[in-house]
């Protein structure tokens, strides 16, 4: 059988439930062979594809670091070393005592320009 010849067995993966790995970052597909024995004769069946997408973020390092004179401009703050798999999309927030930190709306570029 064709499809058969093309399936990996993933090791205890022989009940009725499975719960993949999630260590390793990428898209993944699943699907299981039901076999039935019946009079020495078996039939298998392949069910349909379970899709899953295991996401690695790494936030990065932010770099910008700054003592400015009151009024004087402030370079761009940046990331780098940011990685994930699929879209990464940024979020900047801003904080008085590094503690409690407030959404800056509209600010979602890798760059920031305070």
């Amino acid at each position: 059988m064709q499809l058969l010849s093309q399936l990996l067995v993933v090791q205890g993966s022989q009940t009725a439930t499975f719960s993949p790995p999630t260590d390793t970052a990428g898209t993944f597909y699943y699907r299981r062979i039901t076999t039935v024995t019946a009079n020495s004769k078996a039939c298998s069946e392949a069910s349909t594809v379970a899709t899953v997408v295991v996401t690695d973020v790494n936030g990065g390092v932010v770099s910008g670091n700054q003592t400015i004179c009151f009024g004087a401009p402030v370079s761009p703050i940046t990331i780098s070393g940011d990685t994930s798999v699929g879209n990464i999309t940024y979020q900047w927030l801003t904080s008085t005592d590094n503690n409690t930190f407030t959404l800056l709306g509209g600010r979602n570029r890798q760059t920031l320009n305070p």
